[in-house]
């Protein structure tokens, strides 16, 4: 997309979701294969799924819940990253990260994990950004943390 800073016609409206949500800390647009997502959570520690009708507006499709996950015990999201076309990792308040897979909205098996809290590298406060670097070979994810440290994912 090639938007000119100096547009002046940039339209805005007001949309109301259709559920109740607690301030919202974090959206990403996600790319699968059946389109365009918007995945978001909110400050309660609840994640969302979204597809865009074809006016843009937001449609809500459902909550992502996983039986091995609890956001009150387990640490709340606060960022979220599309790093495969198949995984969103999703940056915790307990300092770890977690992957879920976009087609089965679960998350992914405990051996595919990027950071769980037993690991060693495991950040010590919440994580607050996860930023991809595509244009890497091979490409790299990037944490940051409240504990003042960066953390650096890569594939061999």
């Amino acid at each position: 997309m090639n938007i000119a800073a100096s547009e002046k016609d940039v339209s805005h409206e007001w949309i109301s979701p259709s559920i109740d949500m607690n301030k919202t800390v974090s959206m990403i647009e996600v790319h699968s294969e059946g389109g365009y997502q918007v995945w978001s959570c909110d400050y309660d520690g609840r994640l969302f799924v979204w597809s865009i009708s074809p006016e843009n507006h937001p449609v809500f499709e459902g909550e992502l819940t996983d039986a091995s996950w609890n956001p009150k015990t387990d640490g709340r999201p606060y960022c979220l990253a599309q790093v495969t076309e198949d995984q969103v990792w999703v940056g915790i308040a307990t300092g770890t990260v977690m992957a879920w897979e976009i087609h089965t909205r679960h998350l992914a098996s405990s051996q595919c994990q990027p950071l769980s809290s037993q690991h060693p590298d495991a950040h010590t406060r919440s994580i607050r950004s996860l930023q991809i670097v595509p244009a890497s070979k091979p490409p790299v994810v990037w944490s940051s943390s409240q504990d003042r440290t960066f953390r650096r994912f890569s594939w061999k």
